[in-house]
């Protein structure tokens, strides 16, 4: 699909939306799944400091996505709720 021919910030971003509307739909197994592979995906992208000082001077646009500490405890929380929301304590 159109997720797996994009780069791995753009699958990080597409399945932590995408995590979220299951959960919005109330079908948290699937929401669980897909944030669990989101999480996989956010502990593999990583920012270069190279990257990150030359984006400091150039642009913000320069610098490459990487999951942000509150975008993986958000994935972490979402997967709480939906085991909760399951029962599964």
């Amino acid at each position: 699909g159109l997720a797996e021919d994009s780069s791995e910030t753009d699958k990080l971003l597409y399945l932590m939306e995408a995590g979220t509307i299951f959960h919005t739909k109330g079908d948290y197994e699937t929401s669980n799944k897909v944030f669990k592979q989101a999480e996989e995906i956010a502990d593999r992208v990583k920012t270069s400091i190279s990257g990150e000082s030359f984006a400091f001077i150039a642009n913000d646009t320069v610098t490459t996505f990487k999951g942000e500490s509150f975008e993986k405890v958000l994935i972490k929380l979402y997967i709480s709720m939906n085991l909760l929301l399951l029962g599964d304590t």
